[in-house]
């Protein structure tokens, strides 16, 4: 794919933090050594040490084709669909909460289409009710929770 650029082309390389920034192709290199990363490209407005041999996967540009979204079309296959039958008001349970997971207690399980995607009201052990939210299978840890299939 490197052949569809050329040397002098702006387009946007993927630096180390993983952002991509405005970048010019340098040199295109056909080399069997540079295989995995044929295009050394430099940063707009960075100095030249800043300057990198770069694989295409990490360059954008109109006359790249553009990568193939892998992994979300994988999550999208693979959305699991919860059993929530073996959950009934006071099983405990725990709670995904920014991250961590927290000691919870089922207040109930909605059965409407409207409540769907999280059918199930916890209460958070050792906070007042105003903290009791609706969550999804995704964000509970529970022996009574299973995956149908």
């Amino acid at each position: 794919m490197a052949d569809k650029l050329e040397v002098g082309l702006k387009l946007q390389a993927k630096y180390w933090d993983g952002a991509f920034y405005p970048a010019e192709v340098l040199a295109i290199s056909e080399s069997k050594k540079r295989a995995k990363t044929p295009v050394k490209v430099h940063f707009v407005g960075y100095d030249s040490s800043e300057d990198q041999w770069m694989a295409v996967e990490d360059l954008k540009s109109k006359r790249l084709p553009a990568p193939k979204a892998k992994a979300k079309a994988k999550a999208q296959a693979k959305a699991k669909v919860w059993d929530y039958s073996g959950l009934v008001k006071g099983t405990q349970c725990q709670a995904e909460a920014e991250g961590k997971f927290w000691a919870a207690e089922v207040v109930t399980v909605a059965t409407s289409k409207a409540r769907a995607s999280a059918p199930v009201k916890i209460h958070w052990v050792g906070y007042t009710s105003a903290s009791d939210e609706w969550v999804g299978g995704d964000r509970l840890r529970s022996k009574a929770l299973k995956v149908k299939g």
